[in-house]
Order: structure tokens, then sequence, then C-alpha cells
């Protein structure tokens, strides 16, 4: 994905049971939808960079052949459904079950949202024009499941995107055929991106990448698409510090210099209580960002090697040899089983190594980043349990909620508006409640660490 730059990735035939979301690195998310039974067949997924989609995310599984994905985008919604059509060896009454699964999906859009449909359809469209549907580099003969395809696109509105292109051969199929020999080229375009004909013009291009690196018989279609997305506002960063340098003598000497500065000008001054606590306050922000600074880092997998990169740079270059490529991803998966048992090995020696000094605050933080950190989706979901993705919908409820919650609002509530100013503060309670301070706490609103208090 990040190769061929590619934000948003479906895939079919992934084969993982139950659905759910799986944290693939830190900018790529999995969501998966897969049969509640024990035989995991079939499934699909779709894996979105984080990084570049930075925005709310609502995933809709439906059964192990279809699910949707809605991406909060600006003017309009972006919802992406990922398919996977029975093979030639499924029924008739499979394949319509199948098409009547997508339609529900699509049920739950807009006509005016960015409906964009991908998948292995395992079906043959050919070169065939359609008008308004199909274009004419399309690719071989049509058989009958593209027939079926055809005329579901044209009764939802839908364009076969990747045969509006007029593209070399290599550039259209998308599957060898298993009956492919040398003297006998049987390659077909089955994997197809649709989208609705309102948004046609957003796609710039749609073609597949015959020289991707992925262990398959299929070649991935990748279309490139404009389209602005509806940006989350962050929160803006407040004045963190890494308290952990204080324990360190250079900075701690710092820090003690620095404060002490702060209270020889105090201690002249004539200022009232407030403005020397905002004097203090500003001055323990500065220590935090010049001297307590957190470290800058780079999140990658750690039990990664440079050996294993060159190894699958190699793998990559022989994707046309099947006994080197297979070769080479065989000694690829030894030697990633070998550096991740290495890392996790020293990884327990340091964890047994704090568990025995009693160093809790370290044990944990070293079992936070083994474990990483959960991302889970919350969903608004009706009666029935399914999600909620109309918006008038989701302000009634929020609205039905809300009643419930402050039915009881006619009780009375009489506040104490009556102010009591108490004794003045002594030095020696300040010295006394410092002194019992506990460390190793988040800071407050404020952000004053009570390290740098102490």
């Amino acid at each position: 994905m990040d190769r061929l730059h590619i934000d948003i990735l479906g895939i079919s035939d992934v084969r993982w049971k139950h659905h759910g979301e799986h944290r693939v690195d830190n900018n790529h998310v999995m969501y998966y939808s897969g049969s509640e039974e024990s035989s995991n067949m079939h499934d699909v997924a779709v894996i979105i960079n984080t990084r570049s989609l930075n925005t709310p995310i609502t995933f809709v599984p439906v059964s192990n052949r279809a699910m949707m994905i809605q991406i909060q985008s600006k003017p309009l919604n972006l919802n992406i459904i990922q398919l996977y059509a029975p093979t030639t060896e499924g029924t008739n009454e499979d394949v319509e079950e199948f098409y009547k699964q997508t339609e529900q999906l699509i049920k739950v859009t807009k006509k005016h949202d960015i409906n964009i449909i991908l998948g292995d359809m395992n079906a043959k469209v050919g070169r065939r024009e359609v008008k308004g549907t199909v274009g004419k580099y399309g690719l071989g003969e049509r058989n009958d499941r593209g027939d079926r395809l055809v005329q579901f696109c044209q009764d939802q509105d839908f364009v076969i995107m990747n045969t509006y292109f007029q593209l070399p051969h290599r550039r259209l199929y998308t599957w060898t055929s298993p009956l492919h020999k040398p003297d006998r080229i049987v390659r077909n375009q089955i994997d197809y991106i649709m989208i609705n004909s309102r948004f046609r013009n957003c796609v710039k291009s749609a073609k597949t990448y015959p020289g991707a690196d992925i262990r398959s018989d299929h070649n991935p279609v990748v279309a490139e698409m404009l389209l602005v997305l509806k940006s989350i506002r962050k929160r803006q960063a407040n004045n963190r510090a890494n308290i952990r340098k204080i324990s360190c003598m250079n900075c701690k000497s710092e820090v003690i210099r620095e404060i002490n500065k702060w209270a020889t000008e105090a201690k002249q001054s004539h200022e009232s209580v407030e403005q020397q606590w905002y004097e203090l306050k500003t001055k323990v922000h500065k220590i935090n960002a010049d001297i307590l600074k957190p470290d800058k880092w780079v999140a990658k997998e750690l039990w990664m090697t440079e050996k294993i990169y060159q190894l699958m740079e190699k793998r990559r270059l022989h994707k046309n040899d099947d006994e080197l490529y297979k070769s080479t991803d065989i000694e690829i998966r030894r030697e990633v089983r070998y550096a991740r048992n290495t890392w996790y090995s020293e990884k327990c020696d340091r964890l047994e190594e704090l568990h025995n000094k009693h160093d809790a605050f370290n044990l944990h933080k070293e079992i936070r980043a083994m474990v990483g950190k959960k991302y889970p989706t919350h969903q608004l979901v009706d009666a029935n349990n399914l999600p909620v993705l109309d918006p008038e919908e989701k302000k009634r409820i929020w609205e039905k909620y809300i009643k419930n919650m402050f039915a009881d609002a006619s009780r009375s509530f009489n506040a104490d508006t009556n102010t009591f100013e108490g004794l003045p503060i002594l030095k020696d309670e300040v010295r006394k409640a410092l002194l019992k301070a506990k460390t190793g706490k988040a800071a407050g609103p404020d952000n004053v660490y009570v390290e740098v208090l102490k």
C-alpha cells in the first residue's frame, strides 16, 4: 500500500472468522467481515490508511461476502462496499442471494453520497460497450455472470470504471487462470471498481498492477480519485513533558536553577498571589518546553531487521519466477519468526528484570508498549442493534435518549450562593502538601507537574 500509494485497499477471500477491526500498524486499520460458523470460508476486508484518511469511519459488516465502510468527507460522505461474489461452482441461488445482500447495503446509503463498490465479482463483462454502465475497453468476452453484473449496475445506476480507460492488456487483466501456459494465454478481467454514475468524473484512472508483490493469482485494481476529506479538529497539543527526565542530575539541576530564579524574583516583588501563581505556571510551562520536552521517535515494527527488508525486495524482483519466489518467501518467513521470537524473548527478560526490581512504573509502561493501544469503534445502533447511518435518524435517537435521561428534571436544585473567604494559606501548609504529594501522576488542567514543584 505504501509503495503503490494506496489509501483504501479492499480484499476478497480473507478467511477470517467473525467480524471486527485489527490494527495492522500505527497507520493502517483493517476492518473485516466473516462468517460466524466454524469454517472460515470467503470473507472480505478493507484496510484504511488512517494517516491519510484522518476522519471518522463507520463499519457495517453484513456477511462473509459483503461489508461496507462509510468515511466522512465533504461535501459528501464516501461509502466503500467490498464484495466477493460466488465462483462458477456456486449456484444461481447463491448468486441471487449475494446480489440481494449488496442491494440491502446500497439501500442504507444515500444517492447523493459517493458510493464505490470494490471486489472480486467472478464475472466477465468483456469489451462489449453498454452506454452508461460498461466502457469499450474491457477484456475478453462477456459470460452469463457478466450479464447479471451489468443488469445489477444498470438497476443501481453504477459504472464499471476499469472498462473506461484505454490501456494495454497487461493493465486490464486481473486474474490468471490455472490453465494459463506460455503458449496459451488465459487471463481474465473479473475484479472491478464501480461507482455511482453521478460521480464517475471523480475517478481519474483505473488500472491493474501486475508487478505488485502479493502472493496471489489476482492483480490489484487501483483507481485514482480526487476527493476532499472532512478533517477532524485536532485538540490543541498541551504543553506535555517527559517528566522522567527530571531523574537525570543535569536536567534536575537546570529545573532547580530556573525555579529558584523565579522564587528570588517573586520574593522581591509585591504582586498579588494570583499574579505570582500565573508567573510560576508560565515558568513551569517554559521548563516543560525547553528542559523536559519529549524525545521524538518514529513508529515502526521494532523486531524487523534490515535483512528481512532486503529479502522482501529480492522476493518482489522474482515475482515472475515461481520457484525463486517461493524459496525466498520461505526464507523470509524463517527470518521473521527468528527476529520476532528473539525480540519478544528479550522483552520478556526485560519485564522479569523490572518485576524483580519492583519497578511498577516502567513495568506497566513496557507491557502497554508490547500490547499496543486499542482502537474501539463506537457506532450508534437502533433497537434491532443495526448501525444507524441516516443523520436524521441519529438525531431522533439522541433526542429520545436525552429525554429519558432528564425525565426527572422537575426536581428543584437550590445552589448555595454564599461565598466565604478562608484564612490565608501558611507556608508550612504548602511545604507539608508538597512533601505528601505523590509523584508519577498526570498533571492537572494547569499542566504543572508536582515533580517540578517538589
